[in-house]
């Protein structure tokens, strides 16, 4: 076989997603106790093959059984004398997943690709709109701004009037704070979507919905 071809094989045999999960990661797996064990990863192509190591303070320990099958990368990890299996699930520049024993022991695993930028945070002007019980849209602009980790918010309606927000706990993962009103508050929990948010609305006597936010 001609060395053009050769590469050629070596290139089809990798998996489409191989290019998607390459490159250095930061790693963070929680044990059953709650504990966080951060680490350092590094994912790199062998031929047709994957390869990898985890670097954890002074010690680097390389990865067996490097698989990838469609968007989830397997492996075990010897550590502290168990074997570790991982499985992962690739979306973009992050990877989540689990850790297991061979008794069965585990927990959640997230890995952030190194140098991908910042998940956008909430703070902003947002577009928000509701669906009601019947069916019916309604949309209102919310807006969220952060001082000193304290975080401040307004909900705009179509006809102007402006109420402010309420128990705001906001972070790139979720969003979540209630409007008071004279009948009650209005609870509203958001996660981030692409580049916009979904999530669910109550009212204040208990009816849900769902709602979308776009910057």
């Amino acid at each position: 076989m001609r060395l053009p071809q050769l590469f050629l094989a070596i290139l089809l045999a990798v998996p489409a997603f191989a290019n998607g999960v390459l490159g250095t990661w930061s790693v963070s797996a929680t044990d059953p106790e709650g504990q966080v064990h951060k680490s350092e990863m590094v994912i790199e192509q062998d031929g047709s093959a994957l390869k990898g190591v985890v670097k954890a303070g002074q010690n680097t320990i390389t990865l067996q059984n490097v698989q990838l099958q469609g968007e989830e990368l397997s492996f075990k990890l010897p550590w502290d004398y168990m074997v570790l299996t991982l499985k992962l699930r690739l979306a973009g520049d992050e990877m989540k997943g689990t850790f297991a024993t061979a008794e069965g022991d585990g927990g959640p695993v997230v890995a952030r690709r190194i140098g991908a930028p910042a998940a956008a945070g909430p703070a902003g002007r947002w577009k928000v709109t509701v669906v009601t019980d019947s069916g019916r849209e309604m949309k209102v602009d919310v807006e969220l701004k952060e001082d000193a980790g304290k975080w401040t918010g307004t909900i705009t309606t179509p006809d102007g009037m402006s109420l402010p927000l309420a128990d705001i706990v906001a972070s790139a993962q979720a969003v979540s704070f209630k409007i008071p009103t004279d009948q009650g508050s209005f609870v509203i929990k958001m996660a981030p979507e692409g580049a916009g948010m979904k999530g669910t609305y109550t009212t204040p006597d208990g009816v849900s919905g769902n709602l979308t936010a776009a910057r």
